[in-house]
């Protein structure tokens, strides 16, 4: 049987996300979908990606 680990990376700027993203699928993880795209309360822009990874019990 298997397992399914699911986050949201956030982070404010997109070198940011890129280096965290990076840094989670060196350590076997895997993007699900697109990055997302948002403003937050004080009108700067926040960055999010999904990722996933499975684990065999």
């Amino acid at each position: 049987m298997s397992r399914t680990e699911y986050r949201v990376i956030v982070r404010n700027t997109l070198s940011e996300l890129n280096k965290d993203v990076n840094y989670f699928l060196n350590q076997g993880w895997v993007c699900q979908g697109g990055i997302s795209l948002s403003l937050d309360s004080y009108g700067s822009f926040v960055y999010a990606q999904a990722i996933v990874k499975n684990y065999e019990k």
